[in-house]
């Protein structure tokens, strides 16, 4: 089952005296940050999620430095090191037709046309041209497929299924 939240960034570190933390982005756009209010902080350790609120953030580069509400201190601060701040699914960008979160991908059995299995989805490879969806087949080594129509027929998140036609002599790479 899918969680009912999205990781949006992983706090790495403490950032001055005021309380802020440094934000590793896990979003195609930390701009993102900017318009996140209410988050969950999860832990990266435990199943632990805390509900608190970003009071302001701001991009730097390619970090985000972000203020947690009722954290003023860097000692209090550094608490949260290695929190995953994530947003709720109500509260997560919408995304354009045929686009999907990445979480949404991972795990999803993959089908040719004629409904044969050939494995789930272990990992999205993100490259300049378009993503390769890495599949975890039994006994056999991983399958890269490339994210394109051309290839991915369909994509069914709910029921965790997305429909492939190979290219003639992938499976044998």
């Amino acid at each position: 089952m899918k969680p009912g939240y999205l990781k949006i960034g992983l706090i790495t570190s403490t950032h001055g005296v005021r309380g802020e933390v440094n934000i590793l982005p896990l979003t195609d756009d930390p701009s993102r940050f900017v318009s996140a209010s209410d988050v969950l902080l999860v832990s990266s350790e435990s199943s632990d999620q805390i509900p608190g609120k970003l009071q302001f953030s701001r991009v730097s580069g390619t970090k985000v430095i972000g203020k947690l509400e009722g954290v003023d201190t860097p000692e209090r601060a550094a608490i949260y090191k290695s929190y995953y701040i994530a947003v709720t699914r109500e509260n997560a960008v919408s995304l354009p037709s045929d686009t999907y979160f990445v979480c949404d991908i991972i795990g999803c059995e993959v089908r040719k046309e004629d409904g044969s299995i050939i494995g789930l989805i272990k990992d999205v490879i993100e490259t300049g041209a378009s993503d390769l969806y890495s599949v975890s087949r039994e006994g056999e080594k991983d399958l890269l497929i490339p994210a394109v129509k051309e290839f991915v027929l369909g994509i069914d998140t709910k029921s965790g299924h997305i429909t492939v036609r190979l290219p003639e002599g992938l499976e044998e790479l």
